[in-house]
């Protein structure tokens, strides 16, 4: 009887369920339709979108721009990960529609700033938008992309080389007229410089991370979710980057790094206290080939994609699950105090641990960490601190984050504790002599008076 109730619910479920199968068929044979779709609910159509033109960008009117935030806020409403079930290559053949999105990479060789009205700009919180001229190396193409961002270092108006890639919108194919160039739209240029920057950031672009996304680190703050930056993203991004780097190049890379960063404090000109305790720090534990912590402290944003080298003791090792990275499953974060931070933590974050590294919150192991430098972190500590008539609370700290490997040192060796153990020895009999020789002088004074005494007591003979 409830079986027979149940026949007409389970048909529709079935029927749901093959409709369902067929619409994702079909939209995988119509390879990105999935976002197309996403802007045909918001009214945003091939046939609407195909009249933006490259030759208009620059007169564009109030409703032209409008449209254009219109596209920027259903790109940002989605993940990378759903984005990325949509993009396709630029370069796989493939019929294009405007709406599409794609994946392009290429080198961008001039900018300029386009402006938008000062109603849009107050109320949607875009003032600019870049315009980008790019060309795709291996087959010659020319194109344009409008960017809501750019690198901070990058300059509008000159002529430039910079490799970038980046995921956007098609808003215009050449092939529809060949006497225009591709005209797309995306949030993001994704930076792959080969020099200009840090040692450390030229070793993530080598691993194929997207060193731009650096920018979206926020110092001095807890780590931040996906609605305010890209600082999660860049954080995993690193760390993965960092994996594949081998040990012996990344401590060799680090070592050098260290040394041109003294240099540059060596002969820099200090006027102030903390500069010149900054270089003094530098200075002397470069002659250990190591990083001082105090630019780390101090000075985060200047160090951040830098490569360091710290050694110190782990004095906590824990392992961190990670539940939506498809590279990554979890990783493990250290807490790190080298001699000159004060009894303030590093915190180093790596792939994997040395075979049988100890974990846990009480260890004492010294340890060498290498890496780069990715933000100054506040959090809570672990110990809570109370003051009269308040209840306790945790002590908020900044402290550096390092993402890179550890490599666990050797502790002393039997050999070298045996000085010690011997000197105790050596000190142990001397005193022991010492103290024989007292009882000896003490032994022979107390014989000669007594001897003293007995003379005293017997009478000489008279004449």
């Amino acid at each position: 009887m409830m079986l027979g109730k149940s026949r007409v619910p389970v048909v529709l479920l079935v029927g749901c369920l093959f409709a369902l199968s067929q619409s994702r068929l079909s939209a995988d044979e119509d390879g990105n339709s999935g976002f197309r779709d996403v802007l045909e609910m918001a009214e945003l159509r091939p046939e609407v979108l195909a009249e933006f033109s490259d030759d208009q960008v620059k007169n564009w009117q109030a409703e032209d721009w409008k449209l254009l935030i219109r596209l920027l806020h259903r790109l940002n409403q989605y993940s990378t990960a759903q984005q990325s079930d949509w993009a396709q290559a630029w370069s796989e053949p493939a019929e294009r529609l405007a709406g599409d999105l794609v994946d392009v990479v290429g080198t961008v060789e001039s900018i300029e700033i386009l402006t938008l009205p000062e109603s849009l700009a107050e109320t949607h919180d875009l003032r600019s938008v870049y315009y980008c001229r790019f060309r795709i190396e291996e087959s010659g193409t020319v194109g344009t992309v409008l960017s809501s961002w750019i690198p901070s270092g990058w300059q509008a108006g000159k002529a430039m080389a910079e490799p970038i890639g980046f995921r956007g919108i098609l808003l215009r194919d050449s092939s529809d007229a060949p006497q225009a160039d591709a005209l797309f739209l995306t949030p993001h240029l994704a930076w792959y410089p080969r020099q200009g920057v840090p040692a450390g950031q030229l070793l993530l672009v080598r691993q194929g991370m997207d060193v731009a996304l650096l920018e979206e680190v926020q110092h001095g703050k807890p780590f931040v979710g996906p609605e305010v930056s890209r600082e999660g993203e860049a954080f995993y991004a690193c760390l993965v980057a960092m994996s594949r780097v081998d040990l012996g190049e990344l401590s060799t890379l680090a070592k050098q790094s260290v040394a041109q960063l003294a240099d540059r404090w060596r002969e820099s000109k200090a006027t102030d206290r903390q500069q010149r305790a900054i270089a003094a720090q530098v200075l002397e534990r470069n002659e250990l080939g190591l990083s001082s912590v105090a630019p780390l402290f101090l000075q985060p944003k200047q160090m951040t994609g830098r490569l360091v080298r710290i050694e110190g003791t782990a004095r906590r090792a824990v392992r961190i699950a990670v539940a939506d990275q498809p590279e990554l499953n979890s990783y493990f974060e250290l807490e790190i105090f080298p001699p000159d931070s004060q009894n303030h933590p590093i915190v180093c974050c790596v792939r994997n641990l040395p075979a049988e590294f100890p974990t846990g919150d009480a260890i004492r192991e010294p340890v060498r960490a290498v890496g780069v430098f990715f933000k100054g972190w506040l959090y809570r500590s672990r110990e809570v601190q109370s003051t009269e008539g308040e209840t306790g609370r945790q002590q908020r700290l900044v402290t550096p984050v390092v993402v890179g490997s550890v490599e666990w040192l050797p502790r002393p060796t039997r050999k070298e504790s045996l000085w010690g153990f011997w000197g105790g020895i050596a000190f142990l009999l001397v005193l022991a002599m010492v103290l024989l020789n007292a009882v000896r002088l003490a032994q022979k004074d107390r014989r000669a008076r007594a001897a003293r005494r007995n003379l005293e007591s017997v009478d000489l003979p008279k004449n």
